[in-house]
């Protein structure tokens, strides 16, 4: 099946920047081999779309999800934890961007990016973070925006600025959830035997 019209290289090259951002925080954290594997899938879906190539059949997909999931079996042992599913949310959403085949596919992978985003405050819930985080979602806003281009390819400014007034108008919503929404005694992410 043919790359449908909306992957263009500029769409896929935004993408891929957005998610190289929302990852970066992480890398640190992630085994050698996780890093390897979103690098590959990145480099491959570039070329993908550099060249018009085929995506990966649905077998190798599957293959490698299921390698993914040995991997972090192994690498933790267990597939339930903040850690494991922090890992395994990063390399299937690598594998996502990978085999995207239409406009859907790639509008799911943004979302999925902007729940990653989250993930980063698992782990950290500074100021600076904050910041950075945000302007990894601004990135997969004007990412969002350029996929939702008809017949035209978005220019930078055609990006940026529509992403800019679309985060400028969540303000208000933002600090209203801030506000009322209720303070819980102890983080939802703490796993029996972790300390965080």
């Amino acid at each position: 099946m043919l790359n449908h019209a909306a992957l263009t290289l500029a769409n896929i090259a935004w993408l891929l920047a957005a998610m190289a951002f929302v990852i970066m925080p992480h890398v640190m954290r992630l085994p050698i081999w996780v890093s390897l594997t979103c690098a590959g899938a990145g480099i491959a879906r570039w070329w993908i779309a550099r060249y018009g190539w085929r995506t990966p059949p649905w077998w190798v997909m599957a293959a490698l999800a299921l390698a993914v999931a040995i991997g972090a079996w192994r690498e933790y042992g267990r597939l339930i934890g903040r850690e494991v599913g922090v890992t395994l949310l990063i390399v299937m959403l690598c594998l996502k961007v990978l085999e995207m085949r239409k406009k859907r596919d790639a509008i799911v992978a943004i979302f999925l990016g902007f729940f990653l985003a989250v993930t980063n405050f698992l782990y950290s819930q500074s100021l600076l973070m904050g910041f950075y985080m945000l302007g990894c979602v601004w990135i997969f806003v004007a990412t969002l925006v350029g996929f939702n281009r008809i017949n035209t390819e978005a220019t930078l400014r055609e990006r940026v600025v529509p992403a800019f007034w679309l985060l400028v108008q969540a303000i208000p919503l933002m600090l209203v959830l801030f506000f009322l929404f209720p303070r819980l005694a102890g983080p939802l992410w703490r796993m029996p035997g972790e300390t965080q």
